[in-house]
């Protein structure tokens, strides 16, 4: 039956398998013959089997082989790629710094270039505000110079207008001191005048004359005497007018006080004048009529009040005025004179007889000042 079998198409494993199968019934039959021949089949088959396995083992051991050889062909090749990569970077990477370095330098260059520029405009700027510095100084120093010389002139025109003031000054006191010794000459010559009048109303009228002289002679005694020549402080100015005729009417004899309420203002010698005759006018009135034996007092008032207006009031307490007294239908002498010298000074001048007789005159004051203020 195993021989029948085809062995044509079978694989070689399959007839080895048969040829086996066959070597041991032939074994098993006793005959050699056949057993030997199976058996050299057999080998056949199995030195085929090596020899295909062997040369197989050999492909696959070349195959391996050539795999290796290409996979370490492929692992130089991609070393070779990998090291010519890294050149081709480093050769980039130098590029790109050259080209780094090339460009900072141009920008270097640039901001070199611009700050040259910058410093040479700066320079041309500042030479030419030197320049103008410079001319500034020169002109400053030109008008310092100027002022220099303006400031010596005024320096000279002061100490001449100086000394201008002082020689006006001077002069001015040398003419108070003339006029005052021209009125103490006239005084002496109504005074050796009246030695010679046997009427006593003359003598009257040439005392009261002395006496108006003497009001304007203490005022240039004082102007002659103060450092400033063109006013007088009206309360000093009383108060010696006042003194002069408490002693030319014996007034302590005859038992006369004499009351002053001032205030502390300069007078100029325009005001002065007018003033002190006012003064003396009424002052001598009081101390001729007013009073009997028994004597009394006269008040003398000078205030100033706003605006810049003294108010000077000269009151007795004596006999006062008689009853059909009228002061516009008066002629007398002392009374024309006290209204006319009131309207010299711009003021009012008004006369009340109550308790004795009040003289007030108001006027605005030209050129004043309080004494302090």
């Amino acid at each position: 039956m195993l021989e029948a079998l085809s062995t044509g198409k079978m694989s070689v494993l399959s007839k080895m398998t048969i040829y086996q199968h066959r070597f041991m019934v032939d074994s098993a039959k006793g005959d050699l013959l056949a057993a030997l021949k199976g058996f050299q089949r057999i080998k056949i088959i199995k030195d085929s089997l090596t020899s295909v396995t062997t040369s197989k083992q050999i492909n696959e051991l070349e195959t391996k082989y050539l795999s290796a050889q290409k996979d370490k062909k492929i692992q130089e090749l991609n070393n070779q790629s990998t090291i010519q990569k890294n050149n081709l970077e480093k050769i980039h990477q130098q590029r790109n710094i050259t080209f780094a370095g090339v460009l900072v330098g141009f920008i270097l260059a640039g901001v070199l270039y611009q700050a040259y520029r910058s410093k040479q405009r700066s320079n041309f700027k500042l030479k030419i505000k030197q320049e103008e510095i410079n001319a500034q100084n020169n002109s400053l120093f030109l008008l310092l110079n100027e002022k220099e010389n303006l400031l010596q002139d005024k320096d000279d025109l002061l100490r001449r207008q100086q000394d201008l003031l002082t020689e006006k000054e001077w002069l001015l006191r040398e003419v108070h001191h003339r006029v005052k010794n021209n009125l103490q000459i006239v005084m002496s010559l109504l005074y050796t005048q009246s030695a010679y009048l046997q009427n006593t109303d003359a003598r009257d009228a040439i005392r009261d004359s002395q006496n108006r002289v003497q009001a304007i002679s203490i005022i240039h005694q004082k102007l002659y005497s103060k450092t400033n020549v063109a006013t007088i402080i009206m309360a000093d100015y009383i108060t010696d007018l006042v003194r002069y005729l408490y002693t030319c009417y014996d007034c302590g004899h005859r038992k006369i006080r004499f009351k002053e309420n001032l205030d502390q203002v300069n007078l100029d010698i325009s005001q002065a004048v007018p003033m002190g005759l006012i003064l003396n006018e009424a002052i001598t009135n009081s101390i001729k009529y007013a009073f009997g034996k028994d004597g009394g007092e006269i008040l003398i008032d000078a205030q100033l009040s706003a605006p810049e207006t003294i108010t000077l009031r000269i009151a007795d307490n004596g006999k006062g005025l008689p009853p059909n007294f009228n002061l516009t239908e008066t002629a007398s002498l002392g009374m024309e004179m006290m209204k006319a010298l009131s309207k010299q000074l711009g003021g009012s001048f008004e006369i009340k007889s109550k308790s004795g007789v009040t003289v007030v005159v108001i006027f605005k004051v030209e050129t004043q000042l309080m004494i302090g203020s």
